[in-house]
Parts: structure tokens; sequence; C-alpha cells
């Protein structure tokens, strides 16, 4: 397997940028000129659809398991029910390869490679996980996954794992990507506790601020913004 050299952790401002700043900015202004509404209705949103998510594709070809930061270099709890729903998957669809998604995030052992030890000492074949440990966060993980893809010249939809509050954003930016994903949720189904409920309300805040910055940088035709997110 390949060794990834460890890359320091970077910090929310570093991996944001001047321009995710100001699109931070105008996203709030728009939540405060809506009295809220916008930012209500894509909290909204990520609810709707981390409960209509599966927990199954029946066409599963590739299965693409999203990291999540460490703890003491293991797996906390949501990043485990990513594993053991990925864990499913991989002994439902026993020819589809399993892709780990993470980097190095913290700790002394990457996200991805984590996970594939996880899965390994569970009996699934090291040799049908690959692991990518260069991203960092979620639009970093769809990149990568992307480039995989393109590399195995695959075209059709993949199924993608991560927590149900995780979902919709998943689904936004592969959307932007123009990359075909079957989201499938880790949880058997939606939680409503406080706690879940303030999640899926920080969620609606990537969600809102990245459907801002999409508009301004169409609108302003900005090239570079329009990359970062294409």
């Amino acid at each position: 397997m390949e060794t990834t050299v460890p890359r320091p952790p970077r910090s929310l401002l570093s991996r944001m940028g001047p321009d995710g700043l100001l699109m931070l900015a105008a996203s709030l202004l728009v939540a405060a000129a809506t009295g809220g509404v916008s930012l209500l209705a894509a909290a909204g949103w990520v609810a709707r659809r981390g409960a209509a998510a599966g927990v199954d594709d029946p066409g599963a070809r590739w299965i693409f398991i999203f990291g999540m930061r460490l703890v003491g270099d293991r797996p906390g709890e949501d990043y485990r029910l990513r594993l053991e729903r990925g864990l499913s998957l991989a002994r439902a669809h026993p020819m589809a390869p399993v892709i780990i998604l993470g980097g190095y995030t913290g700790g002394s052992v990457s996200e991805a490679e984590c996970g594939r030890r996880y899965l390994v000492e569970r009996g699934v074949e090291g040799r049908r996980i690959v692991v990518e440990e260069r991203s960092t966060h979620s639009l970093e993980n769809l990149r990568e996954a992307r480039e995989i893809l393109r590399a195995k010249g695959v075209t059709t939809p993949v199924t993608v794992v991560s927590n149900r509050y995780h979902l919709a954003r998943i689904e936004t930016l592969a959307e932007g990507l123009s990359l075909p994903v079957v989201p499938c949720g880790a949880e058997e189904r939606m939680g409503w506790d406080p706690t879940t409920l303030w999640t899926l309300f920080r969620e609606g805040l990537f969600l809102h601020w990245y459907h801002t910055g999409r508009i301004i940088s169409h609108l302003i035709r900005s090239r570079h913004m329009i990359d970062r997110i294409t």
C-alpha cells in the first residue's frame, strides 16, 4: 500500500480562505435579510434528505465510506456507525470495492487507514479496500472520490456512506461536482434528540453558505470561485 506523509492539520480559517470568509459573511446577511427563513429551510432540507435515505443500495458496485476526525487515533461513535454500515454493505455486496476517504486530521494515523484496520479486523479482505488519505473535509473527499472513479472509468452512481445528518451536504457537493451518488445512512433511522437537532441546524448553515457562494460566484462570473466547488 502506498505510504502517505501526514500533513499538519489545517485550521478552519486556512481551509476557508478569503473567498470562503466572504461567502460566509454573505450567507449570514442573506439569512438575516430573510429573518432566518432561508437558513431554517436549508436545515429542513438536511433533515428530510437524512430521514429519507436508505440503509442499502441494491445496485451497489462501489462503496465509499466518509472518514471522520479520530478520537485518540480511534474512530469515534459517529465514525464507527459509518464503518459498521460500510461493513454491512461490504458483506451484502462482496464484489464491490470499498473506498475509505479521509486524511490526517490531527492523529498519527489517517482517518482512512484507521477505517481500513477496523474493517479488516472484522473480516473484510484488505485487497478490497482502497484508502484515500489526502482529503481533510467533505469537498476534498468528493474530489478525490471523483478522481478515483475517473481513473477506473466509472460513470455509474456510487454508494456513499455517512451519518444521516451529513448526507444532504454530500449530495449537494456531489451534484456540483457532477458525481452521481446513492446516499446510505449510517444510522437505522434519523434521531431527533437535541444534539442531532443542533447538528442538523449546523449542517443547514453549511448548505446555506454553499448555495450562497455558488449563486454569487456565478453572478459575478468568478472562475476562481466556481472552480473551488465544481
